[in-house]
């Protein structure tokens, strides 16, 4: 996703010290919000090893302090956003824009389809203040001197690019550690998940797909097939194939998942796409992507409630279903009608310290794979615990 705003806003007034530092927020609009105040924390990490994954377990201990309210306001001057997204990533914009969360907070977004990957391209090459991409993503662009950071998860697309075997072997091959020595299928070395994979293999299993395995690379919709023929033992696919092979359990069985995964390690799940911003349009406009925020929070929730507008034949976003090949058979239907309603497609705004800790360490890891030099942590995330937070 990348956006373009055609006024600049000026500053606006803070939100109140207890409301910036929020771990929790319950949304809501007109005259105010409800936010939590800071939680007392007292956190235990124990690291166990369980079939091959090193698993992290926080136990967490809270004190709240009362619920206060605070008001979150509107932009002064109204403020269009011209939002460029993939098929997927750009349905909370849609659903934001149709439905009127964001002229609730003078936002007007003008969301614009286009292909994978565009939407970066437009980022990286300058023309626009916002883009939407992984927090790796981020960090590379940091790293390479780029002057942006991640700035927020809410409408972020779950990284569940999976990886999948026969379901006669799915005994055989329970995560991609007993795939040691076997044939895989993977999508080009240089796509992201590949590249992904390479990252969560090392952190994960402490294994390296480059040398642990034999590989045949093949475009992500010939892999299915070759696991079907058997000339490999696991393929790993993109999030559309991902989908497809979900909907045929009879015949392959998932291992592997880069979302699920994580979380089940880190507490947290990797995404694809997110809020990055550069710096210096941030610290006059900060107000305009807190907003964007609460919106975008607004329109997950909102199709969470409503899953079945956007797989149904009758649904009012059927069409733009279609488009995100969420609607190609009635199994795939039911599985993203289920992703959307339990909020395992897009997150709902979670932007946390827990969060953020979990995405480092995928980006930590990432050094010498995406990235060559790792930059500083505070220099990649906006501080999660307070606006602006930079």
């Amino acid at each position: 996703m990348s956006g373009s705003v055609s006024n600049n806003v000026g500053r606006r007034t803070l939100l109140s010290s207890a409301a910036a530092a929020a771990v929790g927020i319950a949304v809501g609009f007109g005259s105010g919000y409800l936010a939590r105040q800071p939680e007392t924390r007292l956190v235990t990490t124990t690291l166990t090893a369980a079939g091959g994954l090193v698993t992290r377990t926080e136990t967490l201990t809270r004190t709240l302090t009362q619920t206060q309210l605070v008001t979150v306001s509107p932009t002064k001057r109204e403020v269009r956003l011209r939002i460029s997204a993939a098929p997927s990533s750009i349905i909370p914009f849609l659903v934001a824009s149709r439905e009127g969360f964001d002229r609730e907070l003078s936002l007007i977004i003008e969301p614009q389809r286009v292909g994978y990957e565009v939407e970066a391209d437009l980022f990286q090459a300058g023309r626009e203040p916002i883009g939407d991409m992984a927090p790796w993503e981020a960090a590379r662009l940091v790293a390479g001197g780029t002057n942006a950071f991640f700035t927020g998860n809410a409408g972020a697309v779950r990284f569940f690019n999976s990886m999948f075997v026969r379901t006669e072997d799915a005994d055989k091959y329970k995560n991609p550690k007993d795939l040691v020595g076997k044939t895989i299928g993977l999508p080009p070395w240089a796509s992201g998940t590949t590249t992904a994979f390479i990252v969560a293999a090392k952190a994960l299993w402490n294994i390296d797909p480059r040398r642990n395995y034999e590989v045949k690379v093949a475009e992500s919709a010939a892999l299915l097939p070759l696991l079907e023929r058997k000339e490999v033992e696991a393929v790993l696919l993109f999030s559309g194939h991902t989908l497809a092979a979900l909907s045929q359990p009879q015949k392959y069985t998932k291992i592997f998942s880069f979302s699920d995964t994580w979380e089940t390690a880190f507490g947290q799940p990797l995404t694809i796409t997110g809020r990055v911003t550069r710096k210096d349009w941030f610290r006059e406009n900060w107000e305009i992507i807190r907003n964007l925020d609460i919106v975008l929070d607004k329109s997950v929730r909102w199709i969470m409630a409503n899953s079945r507008e956007f797989v149904e034949a009758d649904g009012k976003y059927v069409k733009d279903g279609e488009l995100a090949g969420w609607t190609r058979d009635e199994m795939t239907r039911q599985t993203v009608k289920a992703w959307l309603s339990q909020g395992k497609y897009f997150l709902i705004e979670s932007y946390s310290p827990a969060w953020v800790d979990a995405n480092w360490d995928f980006i930590r890891n990432s050094e010498g794979v995406i990235i060559e030099k790792l930059p500083k942590k505070e220099d990649v995330f906006r501080n999660p615990l307070r606006w602006p937070g930079i």
